[in-house]
């Protein structure tokens, strides 16, 4: 399965399977929007089933994912969303959202600072050791 936005619509196409006829045609559909020649995907079907079937999935669920991430209808639309979106545990406020972003990058400042100190206070011992 794929990741997706969970909304119902989601939900219920990941619970069932693609029914095989339905995946050809709309993989078929799908080449011909991209103007991909269809003796490629015919090909394909017969050669390699295992990967073309995945693409054909693919391509059955173009209409859907241009629902939500073209039309912006979540309702009837799949959204996918990657390893980012799921880490999300929190929408801040924009205020709280600068505050934080302003807050480490001090604290990275602060952390680097010491270390460019520390690195100038040992390069000045090893300058007097020379000397």
């Amino acid at each position: 399965p794929a990741r997706v936005l969970a909304t119902p619509r989601a939900k219920q196409l990941m619970r069932q399977r693609p029914w095989l006829p339905t995946v050809i045609y709309r993989a078929l559909e799908a080449a011909q929007e991209m103007k991909i020649p269809l003796w490629k995907i015919m090909g394909g079907l017969l050669t390699q089933w295992d990967k073309i079937f995945a693409v054909a999935q693919f391509g059955a669920a173009t209409k859907a994912l241009t629902k939500a991430t073209v039309e912006g209808n979540l309702k009837e639309g799949v959204q996918f969303i990657g390893q980012s979106q799921g880490l999300i545990r929190d929408i801040p406020n924009v205020d709280d959202l600068i505050q934080t972003i302003v807050c480490e990058a001090a604290d990275i400042s602060e952390q680097q600072a010491k270390l460019f100190q520390h690195d100038v206070a040992e390069e000045g011992e090893e300058t007097r050791k020379q000397a």
